[in-house]
């Protein structure tokens, strides 16, 4: 407690005109946070903390976007539905967009990019890719019959211009009726 309000004191204060009423309990958690941050980043030298958590949990990087292999379910015998769960850093997708995928195999990194086949309103917070073999795909021939749920795999932000539009509200005609032609 009293380090935490040691750390408070000497960080320098937020004038916010004529009343000078200081940095509100928020901005104050920040700092901290960011010291905290700094302090511990000093004791990970030459890393970062951040890559020591990647280890811990590969979905926690700050680094770089990772997505972990839930499930898989094959459609047909040379096609398979990936259920990927997004790690920090991920933003929700709409409906038409794609993300790009990263597999090693062999000792090198192929990257794709497949299209997002799941409601951007799921609830789980997880999303479907599927992936259909191509004749000499070594990516997609990968991911259709060597991919197993509990991997982890590199991911791209949702991307795309190929946009369902948003709905918009349907009113009702209100123009007066057409004039009767004469017989």
């Amino acid at each position: 407690m009293t380090a935490t309000i040691a750390a408070a004191q000497t960080l320098p204060s937020v004038h916010r005109g004529p009343s000078d009423v200081g940095p509100t309990v928020e901005e104050l958690r920040m700092r901290i946070k960011e010291r905290a941050g700094e302090v511990v980043d000093a004791f990970a030298s030459p890393l970062r903390a951040s890559h020591y958590v990647e280890l811990v949990n590969p979905l926690w990087s700050a680094r770089r976007l990772q997505a972990r292999v839930e499930d898989v379910w094959d459609e047909t015998p040379d096609s398979r539905t990936i259920t990927l769960r997004p790690g920090r850093g991920w933003r929700r997708h709409r409906a038409g967009q794609h993300i790009r995928v990263g597999v090693p195999i062999e000792g090198r990194r192929f990257t794709r990019t497949y299209s997002i086949s799941s409601s951007p309103e799921r609830r789980d917070g997880c999303i479907t890719i599927t992936v259909k073999v191509l004749d000499g795909g070594r990516m997609s021939g990968h991911l259709v019959r060597d991919l197993r749920p509990g991997t982890n795999l590199p991911i791209g932000l949702p991307q795309g211009g190929f946009l369902v539009p948003e709905a918009v509200p349907v009113r009702p005609c209100s123009s007066p009726p057409a004039p009767a032609s004469p017989r």
